[in-house]
């Protein structure tokens, strides 16, 4: 079977975007940790050069590998769609709580939509989900430990991970 016909058969046609805007919003994170109160800015002009590149790219990163499922879709979707939710609630649970509860909380529930993700994006985004969980509990429990750290991590995580489904994951199927 020739590489073109494992990629047309990839079960997971979304990977290849999702681990580009992994990738990009990991870096994003890790060049902000470098700069703390550039942070915030950091995270967020990631978030949104990601979020574009990604628009401009899905039909052109999703078309060789075939295409996804609206099952896939709509995971993608309602993962999105519980992750706003879910950080909203915690953003207003959590108001009186120091600085390190609320972010490493919010990586807890950016960390668990990534299990939700899992049919799009196929298991290298569960994985990721689990470790980013694993890290932010450890933030939570290490208080000794600055949060920055733990957001360094997470940045890690979300770049390696999502660089390996952008670069190699594409070329195997599951």
């Amino acid at each position: 079977m020739s590489s073109s016909q494992l990629l047309a058969a990839h079960p997971f046609p979304l990977i290849r975007g999702g681990g580009l805007f992994l990738l990009l919003v990991g870096l994003s994170m890790t060049v902000g940790a470098a700069a703390p109160r550039r942070l915030w800015a950091s995270f967020i002009a990631g978030a949104i050069i990601a979020s574009t590149v990604v628009a401009l790219t899905a039909i052109r990163l999703t078309a060789p590998l075939g295409r996804p499922t609206a099952f896939q879709l709509e995971s993608l979707v309602v993962a999105v769609f519980i992750e706003v939710i879910a950080i909203a609630w915690v953003g207003s649970r959590l108001r009186a709580a120091t600085e390190r509860q609320r972010i490493l909380s919010i990586l807890v529930v950016v960390a668990a939509h990534f299990f939700l993700m899992g049919p799009a994006f196929g298991p290298l985004v569960v994985l990721l989900g689990l470790s980013s969980v694993v890290n932010a509990v450890a933030g939570l429990r290490a208080t000794a430990t600055p949060w920055l750290a733990f957001w360094v991590i997470d940045g890690v995580l979300k770049a390696g991970i999502g660089g390996a489904m952008f670069w190699y994951a594409p070329r195997t199927t599951w």
